[in-house]
Order: C-alpha cells, then sequence, then structure tokens
C-alpha cells in the first residue's frame, strides 16, 4: 500500500476536505447547518434498527449484504446528487427529508460526501477494498454505521449481475452473491429494475431499485429509486452532474 504522500487519491485526505474537484462542484470545505442531515440518518437509522435510540447500539451486522470493492465499477466519475427519503417508522409515523451528496470514484477509492444545505462539507465516508474510513466535521458522532451507506449506494449503482460496464441482452438476468438473489431487468440496453432477495428469507421480502436514465452520454441514470421493504424506507436518488474522471492509474 502506497502512502498519501505517493497516492494523489488518498492526498485529498491528508490535512484538508478542500479537494479540487469537488470545488468544481460548488462544494465548500467546512462545516454549516447538516442538522437536517443528521436527523435523516438518524431517522432511517431507526427504522432498520427497530427504533434504538443509540448510535453506539447499530451495529454493523444490522443490515446484511456484501460490501464490494470498489473496483469493480469501471468508470472514474463525479457525480452530483439529491437524496430524498421517505420512511415509516416502527410505530407508524411517515417522514421524509432531503439533502445534498457528492460520490467520487478513481481507482481503488469510493467517496461519499454528505453536504449541508451551504454545500459544505459535513463528513465523508471513503472505501478502498475492504477499508471503510470516515472524516466527520459535524462536531457530532454519526447516528450510523457507514457501512449501512456504502450497501444502499453499492445495491443502486455497482454493477451486480454483469461484470464491470458491460451491457446485458434485453429480459431478466440473475446471479447469487453474498447470500442474496439479485435479479435485473434489462431494456434498449439499460438496466431497468433490479431486486435483492435473501436467501434465508431473512429479512423476508425484497429491496427493489428502479433506474430512469435521462441523459444519454451519462454512465449514471438521472434518477434511482430505492425501495427497501425490509427496513420500510425508499430514497430517491436524483443525479443533477456527472463529471467522467481520469484513470487515476
Amino acid at each position: 500500500m502506497r502512502d498519501a504522500a505517493d497516492n494523489p487519491v488518498k492526498a485529498r485526505f491528508v490535512g484538508c476536505l478542500a479537494i479540487p474537484c469537488w470545488s468544481r462542484l460548488g462544494i465548500q470545505g467546512s462545516w454549516s447547518g447538516l442538522r437536517a442531515l443528521l436527523m435523516l440518518t438518524a431517522s432511517l437509522l431507526s427504522v432498520a434498527c427497530a427504533a434504538t435510540p443509540e448510535p453506539s447500539s447499530r451495529l454493523e451486522g444490522d443490515y446484511p449484504g456484501l460490501l464490494r470493492s470498489p473496483e469493480i465499477f469501471a468508470h472514474e466519475f463525479l457525480w452530483r446528487q439529491r437524496v430524498t427519503a421517505n420512511w415509516i417508522d416502527t410505530q407508524g409515523d411517515s417522514g421524509s427529508r432531503s439533502f445534498q451528496a457528492v460520490c467520487e470514484k478513481q481507482g481503488p477509492l469510493l467517496t461519499l460526501i454528505g453536504l449541508s444545505p451551504f454545500g459544505s462539507v459535513g463528513f465523508v465516508i471513503s472505501q478502498e477494498g475492504d477499508r471503510v474510513e470516515v472524516r466527520n466535521e459535524t462536531g457530532q458522532p454519526l447516528p450510523f454505521p457507514p457501512r449501512f451507506v456504502l450497501l444502499d449506494f453499492q445495491r443502486a449503482f455497482f454493477p451486480w449481475v454483469s461484470e464491470g460496464a458491460q451491457v446485458l441482452p434485453d429480459g431478466e438476468h440473475s446471479a447469487q452473491l453474498g447470500g442474496e438473489e439479485v435479479i435485473e431487468t434489462w431494456s434498449n440496453g439499460r438496466l431497468m429494475t433490479r431486486r435483492f432477495v435473501r436467501l434465508n428469507g431473512e429479512p423476508t421480502g425484497e429491496l427493489v431499485v428502479h433506474y430512469t436514465w435521462g441523459e444519454n452520454a451519462w454512465n449514471v441514470p438521472t434518477h434511482v429509486l430505492l425501495d427497501n421493504s425490509w427496513f420500510g424506507y425508499q430514497l430517491s436518488i436524483e443525479t443533477s452532474q456527472e463529471m467522467q474522471l481520469e484513470s487515476s492509474e
């Protein structure tokens, strides 16, 4: 493993949060006003963890699934997104929150950034191989394990049945990975739906992802709806910008 000084991707995390390619999307380097984002994640995790109030009791294993290496994703990218979460908690009450996010994948490194309403960086979750790191600038403990965020992102955007950037023929295709069956439906060279079913039936039901493609030149769908019936929430993810990056190799 190279040190940060020899690795321009890792070097971005040493000493500062002001990454040049992020600033091109209008992101600031300091934290302000992330309470709405923390409220969102706390609410979602209380649904997924039976309304347990203490972050320390939310364990990595509460949300099953396979966390894959970022290197299986063939493209290098920077995406600006708006995430809207809708949920029903264990008491039957509903809620909704929205926040801005930026996602970057370059080489072996995946970076997910939570933004405040003013566009400043609140926290950064990074994954390289099976190693996950968090930079938290909010001044408060994050109310969720970062693995939960990475799992939902990977279920929505990573390849599962196909390899890399492979386009599958129209129709239904399936594979079994990480204790789950993944079923994809393709049409006109585009992924339209993806379903995850636990092979052991725990939790019951399925997680379904729906895709809308609005930009022919993009590698990312313009809208993704992740419906997690296992834990009673939906994530609506709208991508407003895609920047295709050069390979870090």
